[in-house]
């Protein structure tokens, strides 16, 4: 039995489909060197490498195409955010999968075979995450996928406990992180890609869920190892700002995606938590942040009407009844998860 999967997977990977590696950077001169370096030791032969120079003002694009010939450089006017970047390139690329990856990443020098293996293997397949683990704790969990809640809020299993052995064999999980998941470019272009409202956060999230209700699910491949540093690009940003686009995302998503019967059960909870996370926010003197998450629901109400427009493509691909797909992969948080984000929401933002 283990010797037949060994020769399929052989099989498989004989016929090495291109890959097309989208990175979207916006001053990224202090890690893509890192990056790139690792991408070319990497061994899957058949890959194109597009980095989008999302607005730079480091002289990072202009350092790739000196440096690194074999990328594609990609330079847009303006900062277009991840989600816009990744579009951007996506566009470009001509590979059967779209490998999207952050540039604070390392990756090693098998981390790709694993994940084409898992699609060309499955055909329902249309996203595969790689095992990340910490650059600066290379011992800890960065991602290993995540899961909704029945609040409409995400966790991260795991993520900053130490590493254990996972296995070999892929398992599902509802959202891949785009630090490092493989999409099939089909499917990317059928969904319409990232959602350029989003510009940070939560992006990969709902394409991952836009997925599920197009029939094709998401997977982890934990023989798939990258190390993800984490912040790269926002660790500059004003904090205000990343809580603004991760609580506007995260509500705009479930209004695109929930059924009507959840919507009516998740999201009057959800902005019970928003409220509550702007009044610690005032508590602890950052105004700012407090402020973002009204200005996240006020946007939402604002946009409401191209929302649901947008509700309205999705679910003409649906093939997946929104009812059902929700519950089924919604979990429970555990409360020392639920303890850890609370701190981290008040502490670090």
């Amino acid at each position: 039995m283990l010797l037949d999967q060994a020769k399929r997977k052989q099989a498989i990977l004989a016929a090495r489909p291109e890959v097309s590696v989208v990175i979207p950077s916006l001053n990224g001169r202090l890690f893509l060197p890192a990056c790139l370096n690792s991408l070319r030791e990497q061994r899957y032969p058949d890959l194109e490498t597009i980095v989008v120079d999302n607005g730079s003002s480091d002289g990072s694009g202009e350092y790739v195409k000196r440096n690194y010939p074999w990328v594609r450089v990609v330079r847009t006017d303006q900062n277009l955010g991840f989600a816009g970047g990744c579009n951007i390139g996506a566009s470009h690329a001509s590979g059967k999968y779209l490998l999207f990856l952050s540039n604070d990443t390392l990756v090693t020098p098998d981390f790709l075979e694993p994940m084409v293996a898992v699609l060309e293997e499955d055909p329902a397949t249309g996203i595969v995450q790689s095992k990340m683990l910490s650059m600066d704790r290379p011992d800890r969990v960065d991602s290993i996928g995540a899961f909704f809640t029945r609040t409409g809020i995400l966790f991260n299993p795991r993520r900053g406990e130490a590493d254990i052995a996972s296995g070999d064999s892929a398992c599902e999980i509802f959202s891949a992180q785009g630090a490092c998941m493989v999409v099939r470019a089909e499917l990317f272009l059928k969904l319409q890609g990232f959602d350029d409202d989003f510009v940070i956060y939560f992006d990969d999230t709902d394409l991952c869920w836009r997925s599920w209700l197009a029939g094709y699910k998401v997977k982890l491949a934990p023989r798939s190892l990258v190390f993800h540093k984490g912040g790269a690009t926002t660790s500059s940003e004003v904090s205000s700002v990343v809580v603004y686009h991760t609580f506007k995302n995260r509500l705009c998503s479930l209004i695109k995606n929930l059924s009507l019967r959840d919507l009516i059960r998740v999201v009057p909870v959800h902005l019970i938590i928003c409220g509550f996370g702007s009044l610690v926010f005032l508590a602890r003197l950052k105004p700012k942040s407090s402020w973002a998450i009204l200005r996240a629901i006020g946007w939402n109400l604002v946009k409401l009407p191209r929302t649901l427009l947008k509700r309205q493509r999705i679910a003409a691909l649906a093939t997946v009844d929104r009812s059902e797909l929700f519950p089924s992969l919604a979990r429970r948080m555990p409360l020392r998860y639920l303890v850890k984000s609370g701190l981290s929401y008040s502490s670090e933002w």
